[in-house]
């Protein structure tokens, strides 16, 4: 049994990446159980101040996890305020950052043409960084989203379905799991 953590980089309810964080759920293998992180909640990181109670619930979460999976809108060509605090407060745990070496990938939905090459392009950038042990392929931009994608987590997109079943037997064999046929 794997533990994956979803980081959702949008807080609307009906968002698109909300929905695909659905979809990728439902192709992930099935012995996978799911955490969506409430990085909402997450005050704007500060290191003048105590840890509130909200970040240390987030850091225990976060080492619990064999995998950390991101599903990132584009807002003005990069990643939301939210995850960028989230990655923030992660790399700040005192017991040392809970992203190195965690198997990590990075997928996201926008109503776009270009899906969210941009945002994902900096949210890889910065997973580097911080030494998390990136699944990179298959890439997984889900270009207008308001045509593909159902609030309720239906994906229209064939070729979309296929990349995402493949992302997540990458991301399932990197934390070692062996997917049964």
């Amino acid at each position: 049994m794997q533990e994956w953590v979803a980081l959702v980089g949008s807080l609307r309810e009906a968002s698109y990446n909300r929905a695909l964080f659905q979809v990728f759920r439902d192709i992930a293998p099935h012995d996978v159980t799911w955490t969506e992180a409430s990085i909402g909640s997450l005050p704007f990181y500060n290191p003048d101040l105590e840890p509130p109670k909200q970040a240390r619930q987030f850091w225990d979460l976060m080492r619990r996890a064999d995998a950390l999976v991101c599903f990132t809108p584009e807002y003005n060509g990069s990643i939301p305020a939210v995850i960028k605090n989230a990655l923030d407060w992660a790399s700040r745990d005192p017991i040392g950052s809970s992203i190195a070496g965690k198997p990590s990938v990075v997928l996201g939905a926008s109503q776009g043409l270009f899906g969210t090459l941009r945002s994902q392009l900096h949210l890889r950038q910065i997973l580097t960084f911080m030494d998390a042990d990136l699944v990179q392929k298959p890439e997984v931009l889900i270009s207008e989203a308001h045509v593909k994608l159902e609030p309720r987590g239906q994906l229209n997109d064939l070729v979309a379905q296929r990349l995402m079943t493949m992302l997540a037997e990458n991301l399932y064999a990197r934390v070692g799991g062996r997917i049964s046929v």
